[in-house]
């Protein structure tokens, strides 16, 4: 039997945890901006060129992307402030926080599972699970997956602290974990679900009157029917195609049977796996796969360990809203995705770390596959720290992958090869239109000196709903003006007040635009004395 001795220091645990997670992610720290938001919110954001206390104050305020994540949004601002301005932004500070949250969230996760799991060498691999697993390289190589990380360490703090207040009654923790949950659901809206652990949490530790389980609850849930009322009217979900109800139950089961098999065995990793609704609907797969997790949660609930019952809601409760029960963004190219399990590691870890309390003979073998699972991540940190290298990856795993093929000509475009830029544009638009695409052909048509086809695509991206930035629209209207184009003048001025609703120039340029456009109107009209 393995068994950490007494005698060491109980503080050298999360120590440990921590610097193996620094260790394994150390490469983390030379990967660049991927072209997937990062470009869009952080090196092509006008409110980070120059910061202002305006812009900040617009991160902590204003819904962005679908999404409201006020504390993300303002850490990201913080650390834009830092990493320069436009195109001479550095991507290190932002990486030099997503490897320390990291390590933190790692931490807290062991924090929670030390409080399940007597032995500390049980809780240690646990928690390094949660910490290395190949699965986590997306969240924290992906500079705007901050979110994930941010989100995952306020939620396990929560709880850490939901499980303090259940042992000692000491009321401040209590206190605390409505702060961590709040700020948690403010990080990343699908941490809605995070009260509903609490309460279950709750519920299945300790027993008391429905009056009393009321004045604990209600903070909980009033802040998780706050968050869920605000994405309700923020993510929208434009553009995604809504599956029909009858069969997002049947898309739901084929996510969790992913994601299982994902975790056992994290072979072929992308950053886009194309299982749209339609796509696994059209495969089939739906109608069989539910059973897989419905075998391994019903056989687990049905040992009647409650710690068991925590861990399976710890895995199964993150991953809930993005499982295809509802309509999202993401599902225009994929419903899952690496970065939707970092929360829900956090139960995997604690079943990992009771079987080995269990069974002791089996820790060394854990550690065994940690090693190995290590050896994975820094393997994927490799491919994450190439762009190129990465979106090639995905391709020859999943040709069909739209948000590569959105994002290659753009790299290409980053990088000078504009010609290259415009023909892999071309493959994408026969893939599937989008406004990227058209985006990002026009920019290469227009460094090409083809003026009039990049405002033809240019015109075309505005046409469809999309999210091109401020800056973007004023160098199309430059675009506008060198071919007098009236009428693309007009779709950019649109889309800058759109963004910018109060802008007193856009406002004028575009009564300007209308006017200009009459009169040419008018100018070709017959004559009545012809």
């Amino acid at each position: 039997m393995l068994r950490m001795s007494n005698q060491i220091p109980s503080w050298i645990d999360p120590l440990v945890v921590g610097l193996v997670t620094l260790v394994v992610f150390v490469g983390v720290l030379k990967t660049p901006f991927s072209m997937v938001d990062d470009y869009l919110m952080l090196v092509n954001n006008p409110m980070l060129d120059p910061p202002t206390w305006a812009g900040f104050k617009y991160q902590l305020t204003t819904p962005q992307y679908h999404l409201y994540s006020p504390v993300t949004y303002g850490l990201l601002y913080v650390l834009g402030t830092i990493a320069g301005p436009g195109t001479s932004m550095s991507p290190v500070p932002f990486k030099l926080a997503s490897w320390f949250l990291h390590a933190m969230t790692a931490v807290a996760a062991w924090g929670v599972i030390r409080q399940f799991c007597s032995n500390r060498l049980a809780s240690i691999v646990g928690a390094l699970v949660v910490g290395i697993h190949p699965l986590q390289v997306e969240s924290v190589a992906w500079t705007t997956g901050l979110k994930d990380v941010l989100c995952g360490l306020l939620s396990f703090i929560s709880i850490g602290l939901t499980l303090h207040w259940i042992r000692t009654g000491k009321r401040r923790f209590w206190q605390m974990s409505i702060l961590g949950c709040g700020l948690a659901v403010l990080s990343k809206p699908s941490a809605t679900v995070l009260p509903l652990i609490l309460v279950f949490i709750d519920v299945v530790l300790r027993q008391s009157s429905p009056k009393d389980r009321f004045r604990r609850w209600w903070p909980w849930l009033a802040i998780g029917l706050f968050s869920a009322i605000i994405t309700l009217q923020v993510q929208t979900a434009e553009g995604v195609k809504p599956a029909p109800l009858w069969s997002r139950p049947f898309i739901a089961g084929d996510s969790y049977a992913f994601y299982l098999q994902k975790l056992v065995c994290p072979i072929g990793l992308a950053v886009d796996y194309t299982r749209t609704p339609d796509q696994v609907v059209k495969t089939g797969e739906v109608y069989w796969k539910w059973i897989i997790p419905t075998l391994v949660f019903g056989g687990l609930f049905l040992t009647g360990n409650r710690r068991i019952w925590i861990a399976c809601v710890l895995f199964i409760a993150p991953i809930l809203p993005v499982s295809g029960l509802v309509s999202f963004d993401m599902q225009f190219y994929t419903t899952v995705t690496d970065h939707y399990v970092y929360t829900s590691l956090l139960g995997v870890g604690l079943l990992v770390s009771m079987l080995l309390e269990r069974h002791r003979f089996l820790i060394v073998m854990g550690i065994v596959i940690l090693g190995i699972g290590s050896w994975m991540t820094v393997s994927r940190l490799t491919v994450w720290q190439d762009m190129r290298k990465l979106a090639w990856d995905t391709i020859a795993k999943y040709p069909r992958s739209r948000l590569v093929w959105e994002s290659i000509p753009a790299m290409e475009l980053v990088n000078g090869r504009f010609r290259e830029a415009e023909l892999l544009c071309y493959r994408a638009l026969q893939l599937r239109p989008s406004e990227l695409v058209y985006d990002t052909l026009a920019d290469a048509l227009y460094r090409q000196g083809r003026f009039e086809q990049a405002a033809i695509a240019a015109r075309k991206a505005l046409s469809m709903p999309n999210n091109i930035g401020v800056n973007r629209v004023k160098q199309i209207l430059a675009l506008a003006a060198k071919v007098n184009d009236d009428e693309l003048a007009r779709l950019a001025v649109l889309k800058w007040l759109d963004l910018e609703p109060d802008h007193p120039g856009a406002r004028s340029l575009l009564k300007d635009i209308n006017a200009s456009i009459v009169r040419k109107k008018l100018s070709t009209r017959p004559s009545h004395n012809d």
